[in-house]
């Protein structure tokens, strides 16, 4: 037997499911960005980070590229 392998969806069943895609993907995203904001070792990371990149404390993406493959 030779199954046809496409499945026809009518267009507003596609569209409600895109659109509660979007919907979870944006209500993840948020929590995520509680969570991080809650996390008080991220947030020291993320200070000094900031820190060190307005002191001009930066690697080029080349020089990091060719440490983390050179190891």
């Amino acid at each position: 037997m030779n199954r046809q392998k496409t499945i026809t969806i009518p267009t507003h069943v596609l569209e409600r499911m895109h659109d509660a895609f979007s919907a979870w993907s944006e209500a993840e995203s948020a929590l995520e960005d509680f969570l991080l904001s809650k996390d008080r070792s991220f947030l020291k990371k993320m200070t000094q980070a900031r820190t060190e990149h307005e002191e001009g404390n930066v690697t080029s993406f080349a020089e990091l590229k060719k440490k983390i493959y050179s190891t």
